[in-house]
């Protein structure tokens, strides 16, 4: 292997282990909620997701041109085993996307109860980047 490859390896488990760490800072509470809100708690769920689904995709060579977390679950399941429940979760977080769109709608902001379920995705997640870091590739 290169010193190019291995420096793209590093790279992806840096941005797995990033991914991992923002997901741990997660703590869907009254207090952390009123400090942050509900709307950046949603987008630091959101970046954790995708920084460990994207580094992991990255190992198998696959890049993200344009898409949400449902779209990188249903490649990263080309290569790895993926539980059946991470599909409706990662749907359930795309309703609250703003998506670029010329159409002006109201944008949907995850109610606690909607945090907390998100949070608990996330951390599954980050299990699963974890796993990935100590054993490379792995399966959900």
């Amino acid at each position: 292997m290169n010193d190019f490859m291995t420096e793209t390896i590093d790279e992806n488990r840096l941005l797995v282990a990033q991914g991992v760490e923002s997901i741990g800072k997660l703590n869907v509470t009254p207090a952390f909620l009123k400090k942050l809100g509900g709307s950046v708690t949603y987008q630091m769920a959101c970046i954790g997701i995708e920084a460990v689904l994207t580094g992991v995709l990255f190992n198998y060579n696959e890049v993200i041109e344009h898409g949400n977390i449902l779209l990188m679950i249903k490649k990263l399941a080309k290569h790895t085993p993926i539980p059946e429940d991470w599909y409706p979760e990662a749907r359930f977080i795309n309703r609250f996307e703003n998506f670029c769109s010329l159409d002006i709608a109201p944008q949907t902001h995850p109610a606690e109860e909607d945090l907390v379920r998100i949070a608990a995705f996330a951390r599954e997640i980050g299990i699963f980047g974890n796993n990935y870091l100590q054993n490379e590739k792995v399966s959900a």
